[in-house]
C-alpha cells in the first residue's frame, strides 16, 4: 500500500488532481509527507511544537479548499505554499498576542504574498466572530456533538487523543476525521455570505 501510493501522488500536480477529485488520500499524503519540514520550519520562526502541529493542520485544511476553487493556480511547491500559510498564522497569532520573536527568517522557505482564508482583517474580524458563534449555535440546534467537539479542540485545547476519549471514538485517527468533518461544516455554515446555515 505505501509503495503504491507513493507511485500515485509522485509529483504535485498528480496530488493536486487527487484533492481536485476529492481523494482524501491525497490531502494524507500531503499532511504525512510536509509536515515534518513545515514544523521544523515553524520552529525556525519560534513556534512551540504544539501550536505549529495545530497551525500546520489548519494550513493543510486551507490547501485543501483552496485546490477546490475554481480560479486556484499553485505557482510554487505544495511545500512552500503550506509553509507560506502556516508563516501567516504565526505572525498574525504574534500580531494578537503582541509578541515578537527576532528569528532570521531569509533563508527560510515560503512565499510572502500568499494568504488563506483563516487570516483575520481588524474591520472584519467582530462580524466574522458573530457568525462562528450563529454557526456553532446553529449546529448545537440540529443535533450531533460538532459544537462541543470543536469547543474543546479550540478553546480548551483538547488533543486528539483526548477528544476520543471523551466521545469515546475508537482511537485519535477517528478523533481527528470527526474534527475535519465539523470544521469543515462550521466553515461552510459561516461561508463568505454572513449566512449561518
Amino acid at each position: 500500500m505505501p509503495t503504491t501510493t507513493r507511485r500515485l501522488y509522485s509529483t504535485d500536480e498528480s496530488i493536486l488532481a487527487g484533492m481536485r477529485s476529492g481523494d482524501e488520500g491525497a490531502m494524507n499524503f500531503v499532511y504525512k509527507n510536509c509536515r515534518n519540514y513545515s514544523l521544523g520550519f515553524m520552529a525556525k520562526l519560534g513556534a512551540d511544537g504544539e501550536t505549529a502541529a495545530d497551525i500546520y493542520q489548519d494550513a493543510v485544511l486551507v490547501l485543501w479548499e483552496k485546490v477546490h476553487l475554481d480560479n486556484f493556480q499553485l505557482s510554487c511547491s505544495i511545500q512552500t505554499y503550506l509553509n507560506s500559510i502556516c508563516r501567516n498564522q504565526w505572525l498574525d497569532k504574534l500580531k494578537r498576542t503582541k509578541t515578537v520573536v527576532m528569528t532570521d527568517t531569509d533563508e527560510l522557505d515560503f512565499r510572502p504574498e500568499l494568504t488563506d482564508w483563516f487570516e483575520v482583517y481588524e474591520d472584519a474580524y467582530e462580524e466574522r466572530l458573530q457568525r462562528v458563534i450563529a454557526a456553532l449555535n446553529a449546529m448545537e440546534a440540529r443535533g450531533g456533538n460538532c459544537k462541543e467537539l470543536l469547543m474543546l479542540f479550540f478553546y480548551e485545547k483538547k488533543n486528539m487523543d483526548q477528544l476520543a476519549e471523551h466521545f469515546g471514538y475508537t482511537n485519535a485517527d477517528t478523533a481527528k476525521a470527526q474534527k475535519y468533518k465539523c470544521q469543515e461544516r462550521l466553515k461552510k455554515m459561516v461561508g463568505a455570505d454572513g449566512e449561518a446555515g
